[in-house]
């Protein structure tokens, strides 16, 4: 078996373990966040900055998606982002979504010395400018179909 078999298997593990563990109540959180911490991580000014730039951008990454994390845990918008209505295969979808973003950030935000051991596999289906673009759309068509239908979002039970 080769690197790039455990690496899918890995991936797999890793996206089941998200889905279970993040569950339909934090899932869609855990998204949006993600897209915060992008979008902080990529315009924080760093020209001034004698360090590393890949390590900044990474710890600004961490520090920005934890603190929308912890924001939008606590905001009014929790009970809006839930996927408690969601059948459990958009649960899986939005766990490959937020597992495919995540590792498309890191290899963007890694420097070049730890991910040139990755496959190449690996590089194309997360680094490439279209499996990016491919990887930041998908998260955000689980965000507009994750609700389900209104038959299931009605409140008379009757």
């Amino acid at each position: 078996m080769n690197a790039e078999w455990l690496y899918m298997i890995g991936a797999v593990i890793a996206v089941l373990i998200v889905a279970f563990a993040a569950g339909r109540a934090r899932l869609m959180i855990s998204l949006v966040a993600l897209y915060i911490a992008w979008g902080a991580a990529s315009v924080f000014p760093l020209k001034s900055v004698d360090y590393d730039q890949n390590t900044t951008r990474l710890f600004i990454f961490g520090i920005a998606f934890f603190a929308a994390l912890l924001a939008l845990n606590r905001s009014f918008l929790r009970r809006r982002l839930s996927m408690k209505d969601s059948a459990t295969i958009a649960v899986l979808v939005g766990a490959l979504a937020f597992c495919g973003l995540l590792a498309t950030m890191l290899m963007i935000f890694l420097p070049a010395q730890l991910t040139a051991h990755v496959p190449e596999l690996l590089h194309t289906i997360f680094e490439k400018p279209a499996a990016q673009f491919g990887w930041f759309l998908l998260p955000v068509v689980v965000i507009l179909l994750a609700k389900g239908s209104p038959e299931r979002r009605s409140v008379n039970p009757s």
